[in-house]
Parts: C-alpha cells; sequence; structure tokens
C-alpha cells in the first residue's frame, strides 16, 4: 500500500507495529492514507513513525480504544 515514491523514516518498524496494534484492514488503509498525505503535505519525501502512530491513534479512537 505503500507508495514507491516514498520512504519509510529509519525508525520505523512496520512488523512491530503490526505486532503491538491489532486492527482491520480498512483501517490500515486509513492510517496508511494519512502518513501518506502528512508526508506529501510536509514535502519530505517521508513516512514518519509520528505519523503512521497517529494515524493509529485516530482510527483506534474511531473504535473507543486507545494505544
Amino acid at each position: 500500500m505503500l507508495p514507491s515514491t516514498l520512504a519509510l523514516e529509519r525508525c520505523v518498524s512496520l512488523e512491530q507495529l503490526a505486532r503491538d496494534v491489532e486492527l482491520a484492514g480498512g483501517s490500515i488503509l486509513n492510517i496508511v492514507h494519512y502518513a501518506v498525505l502528512m508526508a506529501m503535505e510536509a514535502g519530505s519525501g517521508v513516512i514518519r513513525r509520528a505519523d503512521l502512530l497517529a494515524g493509529v491513534r485516530r482510527e483506534l479512537q474511531k473504535e473507543g480504544r486507545s494505544l
């Protein structure tokens, strides 16, 4: 789902994030979209860990859960 034109911040471990948080596919897609939009807005070309975590928090909040 990640665009090839953007890089992941070095400290990002998608595997660790997947182990830490149980989410449905639609929520994961929303998180990726959010982080990609933030990277594009910043003009950095880098998907930041902070943006991925902010996306996770937003999705969990929709479900009445917390990180």
